[in-house]
């Protein structure tokens, strides 16, 4: 049984990366974040922590920022890696005129409720990524998190 969860989440994990080119957004399944657990020195301990409140400070600043106010850019700029700072500006500009992240890519596709914003955790899955489990305006999501170097690198919103 264990065999066909890990066989599950390989597939996914293939499929998940080939997105269409010009698709802004990368979906993958709950099986999807399947790994094993890997052993981790206090030396990786202490990144992953480190890079667990960078993802924190992602959605308090620039994804779940308070309401009227403009997400923090230049903290984006400086804490995304230049390849996703592209991702976030080429998706914006697909759907608005202007300058502007699409910081969308990291949240649910709700627009409207009634439940608060807020990060409920943040995990490290494996070679990595990081899952954020989140509520957005009351509805439940979570996304994958990739960080390299400091930095986020990429994301993918798991269903």
């Amino acid at each position: 049984m264990v065999a066909a969860a890990f066989t599950a989440a390989s597939c996914g994990r293939a499929a998940a990366g080939d997105s269409a080119k010009g698709d802004d957004s990368v979906v993958m399944t709950v099986a999807d974040t399947l790994a094993v657990p890997a052993e981790t020195s206090a030396a990786d301990e202490a990144g992953n922590e480190a890079d667990k409140a960078l993802i924190r400070s992602l959605y308090e600043k620039c994804v779940f920022h308070k309401m009227w106010d403009e997400p923090d850019y230049g903290w984006a700029e400086s804490h995304l890696t230049d390849a996703m700072v592209k991702r976030l500006r080429d998706a914006y500009s697909y759907e608005y005129d202007g300058d502007g992240m699409a910081f969308r890519l990291f949240r649910t596709d709700a627009q409207d409720g009634d439940g608060e914003s807020k990060v409920r955790s943040v995990s490290y899955d494996a070679d990595g990524w990081y899952v954020a489990a989140y509520s957005d305006h009351g509805y439940e999501g979570a996304t994958k998190i990739r960080v390299e170097g400091g930095r986020i690198a990429d994301c993918r919103r798991l269903e």
